[in-house]
């Protein structure tokens, strides 16, 4: 079990840069990169989260820089121009710059950094990842030593480097979305009460966070049940952090969900209906194919997958439309009708269990995975407070082929 006592959003809300000149441990320049690199969280997708920390030939701070927007520049560019905001240019030559991510070895959006670094003069760059981009892959450290630049692979910080990265690891290496599923229980297990009733079981610092995590993932998936019963926004207007607004997602097989009332009376579909994914089933009837042209003349997008016998879809099916619509990962939000295929077909990288420190008693409520059966983690858990309740992030093992 690892202990993390600074929730991610109050981390990067309370973040401040070293003064010029202070004097950092290698340990402290890995930490700091670490934590900027969250500056980009909801901005840089399909790009992974990246951050950088420049120090001089003393280990003396000169700046500190993320990938904070997509198409704007890259966390060693921007740690280049940190120090070179604060006068610092005649000191880069002979330090060390610190990565979470191999720098690229191709222009695309932007210029090439490990081709910017090479003129820079600095004697070494230490990454945590290897960039596994089949563009990238070794190249961008080769163009370093070829400047004369040391290019090292510190395999002590892979572990955190891979974890900042491992939405963009996912994409590249299973060409699908990254799936993690949230959850709130209670200290029975419970996620929900029985029948109607409705209850927060977390506290507001819980929530707050679980707004965080709609910023951190593309998109929210919720099924038709948690429509019906809730109509929620599914925004992230509790977040301490601020970025763009999710994308959201709703699987409803029949259009049950549609045919309730009118697309523009539904709260998600009232402030960015074009942000809005509708899954639907490939045969529906005249009313909810009607619907579904209202829906799509507001701007939101219908997306028709194939039905199982018992009506519902598969997880590859919905995970591989997504991926067609350019979304790199998705949060599960869904009660265990949308949650259970995804823990069944081992689909889920990430679980993030909110765990209240209440119980609610409640013999016939809804308990967590009821049905999924044994879930394997790929990596120890790890608790971190909120409030009056406690995160508990699992890394969950899956398939390798899931679409």
């Amino acid at each position: 079990m690892q202990w993390q006592p600074d929730p991610k959003d109050a981390a990067l809300r309370s973040l401040q840069l070293p003064a010029i000149g202070s004097k950092l441990s290698p340990q402290a320049c890995k930490d700091l990169a670490v934590l900027v690199a969250g500056r980009g969280v909801g901005q840089v997708a399909p790009n992974p989260l990246v951050g950088a920390v420049l120090v001089d030939a003393d280990h003396g701070f000169l700046g500190a820089g993320a990938h904070e927007r997509l198409g704007h520049a890259h966390a060693e560019v921007n740690a280049l121009g940190y120090a070179e905001q604060h006068r610092q240019n005649g000191r880069i030559r002979g330090g060390t710059l610190y990565v979470t991510l191999e720098p690229c070895a191709h222009s695309n959006r932007t210029p090439a950094c490990a081709a910017t670094l090479a003129s820079t003069g600095l004697a070494k760059v230490v990454y945590g990842l290897v960039d596994p981009n089949p563009r990238v892959d070794g190249r961008g450290a080769k163009i370093l030593e070829q400047a004369g630049i040391r290019a090292e692979l510190d395999h002590t910080w892979s572990a955190s480097c891979s974890e900042l990265a491992e939405i963009f690891l996912c994409n590249v290496r299973q060409q699908r979305p990254f799936v993690a599923l949230k959850v709130a229980l209670s200290l029975d297990g419970l996620i929900a009460l029985p029948g109607s009733q409705r209850s927060w079981i977390t506290g507001p610092r819980a929530r707050a966070y679980g707004h965080f995590l709609r910023i951190y993932y593309d998109a929210i998936v919720i099924g038709r049940g948690t429509l019906l019963a809730d109509d929620p926004r599914l925004d992230a207007r509790d977040s301490l952090w601020h970025g763009r607004a999710p994308r959201r997602v709703v699987l409803d097989p029949d259009a049950s969900g549609l045919l309730a009332q009118p697309p523009e009376l539904w709260r998600l579909l009232q402030y960015d209906p074009g942000g809005v994914i509708w899954v639907t089933g490939d045969r529906l009837s005249h009313a909810a194919q009607l619907q579904i042209q209202h829906l799509q003349t507001m701007g939101g997008t219908c997306v028709h997958l194939p039905r199982d016998h018992h009506g519902a879809f598969s997880p590859g099916s919905i995970l591989k439309a997504l991926w067609q619509l350019q979304i790199t990962s998705v949060l599960l939000e869904g009660g265990a009708g949308v949650y259970n295929p995804f823990l069944r077909a081992a689909a889920v990288d990430h679980l993030h269990a909110f765990q209240a420190a209440k119980i609610l008693g409640a013999a016939d409520g809804l308990r967590f995975a009821a049905e999924a059966g044994e879930v394997s983690m790929a990596g120890p858990p790890r608790m971190t407070p909120l409030g009056e309740d406690w995160l508990v992030d699992l890394p969950l093992a899956t398939r390798e082929s899931i679409l």
